[in-house]
């Protein structure tokens, strides 16, 4: 079966497949953003971690794979995810995801569907 999102084929981590679902829920098409997770906190933490942008940018989902659930709530407290503006966070299981889009409806539609999936 053919990805829903670019650039998704080719991510090397357990969580895959959760992490393709929580993605293809979304009902968003979305592209991988290349970007530096290693200047987060805690980032000893990380199995791996990604971001998905919608083609017009109104919309980012990052997900970060941790070892527990635990870790990624400890990376998201030490990174101040709560601070980020026009965004939501939550962990399910070891995968710690943030929404962020200026649209409120959008952010608490993507966070609800994450959080519903553990």
């Amino acid at each position: 079966m053919a990805e829903k999102h670019d650039n998704i084929s080719n991510i090397n981590d357990p969580n895959k497949s959760r992490i393709t679902h929580f993605l293809d829920s979304t009902g968003e098409k979305l592209s991988k953003i290349e970007w530096d997770y290693r200047t987060l906190k805690e980032r000893d933490k990380i199995v791996a971690a990604y971001k998905f942008g919608s083609h017009d940018q109104s919309l980012t989902i990052t997900l970060i794979s941790a070892t527990s659930y635990h870790d990624a709530n400890r990376i998201a407290e030490v990174n101040a995810f709560n601070e980020v503006p026009h965004s939501r966070w939550g962990v399910n299981g070891g995968i710690l995801y943030l929404a962020q889009s200026g649209d409120e409806d959008k952010v608490s539609d993507i966070v609800s569907l994450f959080a519903g999936k553990e």
